[in-house]
């Protein structure tokens, strides 16, 4: 069996400083289960290590793979400049990885700039690992903004090509857990932080891997956890397959939770495969919602359908009946829990509302230069949500705007930026207008016209 091991591991860089420090007290447990995994992996004898690190390089759209020869990496600036590390990569292993995710429709690669250096959290484990065996080459990925199904995905694709390539190889995923389990943290106290970590924690050591897929993105963002995505790419690696998790530790130190798992192959299984389950699941749940979508949602799918599977743009039906005049439309566009196309306009271009939907909604699916165009094996998955926008009025006075209850629109002579209201990651005034400004490529310093607005949604 080509994949020996995964193990999921936290990167705190006071374990390297504790372990140079003889210090007895400082995450013992934890340093001593990577002291173990050190050992297992030394008898293994991997050819091949591959860290899934969230603080290598990441994009919001991209998988990004380390490419080049050799990573270079030092604990200076965590008070250990006396421990480097010299690594090769496994440049045969990344092209392969590369080639078999874009065949499948995945982005990941070796594209953008690329971090020169290892960031700590492959180099902590590696700290441990060094010291033992070095007869390894390394392959390092970053995690993305994409959706933890995809995530789940590039798991999968790393298997797939351990097999094929008949690597003997070993998965790192690391990352901490909750960064809220007490006031001692920078991020301050949330009792849902502990939560987090317990029901995360139940659901590796019972094998429910499925699970990790439906956790929220406001939820892991309220917990402020970095093990959570690297983790569902380790647990991709394992679908359909029988496998024997074991926690190893488990500590709490300064407000953070720190796990150290290994996770053991125990052969195929069919039935354990969770993305052909979720996928599943969703298609049931997009179905259901589908009956009672209104007549505007209703009018967007068919026309997106209409589009990706023939190119034909429909008509609006005669039977539709419009109230009122023609309105802007944003038509937004999700698979899988995250964005896969958002058009529209802050004021109405067509006649009527109904040829306003259905030429948006066709942008969003086919023409939005973020994303490439929708497939037809997508349209089970995906889910569209409308967003009928008032006419903008402007603002003189910040304190009429609210980013929960106003979408604005900065705007100077030719450029402007909009920004819909009640994002996930957008909570203060500041902060709207800082993206919106820079959507419309002003600089902080230039005069703009803020204008504000609402939004009636149908989904």
């Amino acid at each position: 069996m080509s994949l020996l091991r995964a193990y999921l591991l936290p990167h705190p860089p006071e374990v390297v400083a504790a372990e140079e420090t003889k210090d007895a007290h400082a995450l013992s447990a934890i340093r001593k289960s990577y002291s173990k995994v050190a050992e297992e992996i030394a008898e293994l004898k991997p050819e091949t290590i591959i860290v899934l690190s969230s603080h290598a390089s990441a994009f919001s759209d991209y998988f990004q793979i380390s490419d080049g020869e050799v990573g270079l990496g030092s604990m200076k600036d965590y008070g250990a400049p006396n421990i480097t590390f010299r690594v090769f990569y496994d440049k045969e292993f990344v092209r392969r990885l590369s080639f078999c995710s874009l065949s499948n429709n995945l982005p990941a690669g070796v594209e953008g700039n690329q971090l020169g250096f290892l960031d700590h959290g492959t180099m902590v484990p590696l700290f441990f690992i060094n010291r033992l065996y070095r007869d390894y080459q390394l392959v390092r990925i970053g995690l993305s903004g994409l959706s933890l199904l995809d995530h789940y995905r590039l798991g999968i694709y790393i298997n797939k090509t351990i097999e094929e390539m008949g690597r003997k190889a070993v998965i790192i995923a690391t990352g901490d857990l909750s960064h809220v389990e007490s006031n001692e943290s920078s991020y301050g106290y949330n009792p849902q932080g502990k939560r987090y970590d317990e029901q995360f924690l139940s659901d590796l050591k019972a094998g429910n891997f499925g699970n990790l897929l439906d956790y929220s993105r406001d939820e892991l963002t309220l917990v402020k956890q970095c093990a959570h995505k690297a983790t569902t790419v380790l647990c991709g690696a394992f679908d359909c397959q029988d496998v024997e998790p074991e926690l190893l530790a488990y500590e709490s130190y300064h407000g953070v939770g720190y796990a150290a798992m290994s996770f053991k192959p125990l052969g195929k299984n069919q039935s354990r495969s969770f993305y052909e389950l979720y996928l599943r699941k969703q298609r049931l749940n997009l179905n259901e919602e589908k009956k009672h979508n209104d007549k505007f949602v209703a009018l967007a799918y068919a026309a997106i359908e209409t589009y990706v599977t023939s190119q034909k743009i429909i008509a609006v039906p005669e039977d539709f009946v419009f109230w009122g005049p023609s309105r802007g439309v944003f038509v937004t566009i999700e698979e899988n829990g995250s964005i896969r196309g958002c058009i529209g306009t802050s004021t109405p271009l067509k006649n009527t509302l109904g040829e306003e939907i259905v030429a948006n909604a066709i942008s969003s699916a086919s023409f939005d230069p973020r994303f490439p165009p929708l497939r037809k094996d997508e349209l089970p998955y995906i889910k569209v949500t409308l967003d009928f926008l008032s006419i903008p009025e402007q603002v003189e006075n910040l304190d009429d705007l609210d980013p929960e209850k106003y979408g604005i629109i900065i705007q100077k002579g030719s450029r402007h930026g909009l920004l819909l209201p009640n994002l996930a990651d957008i909570h203060h005034i500041d902060e709207q207008i800082d993206v919106a400004r820079k959507k419309a490529g002003i600089d902080f310093d230039e005069d703009y016209d803020i204008y504000r607005f609402v939004v009636e949604k149908h989904q």
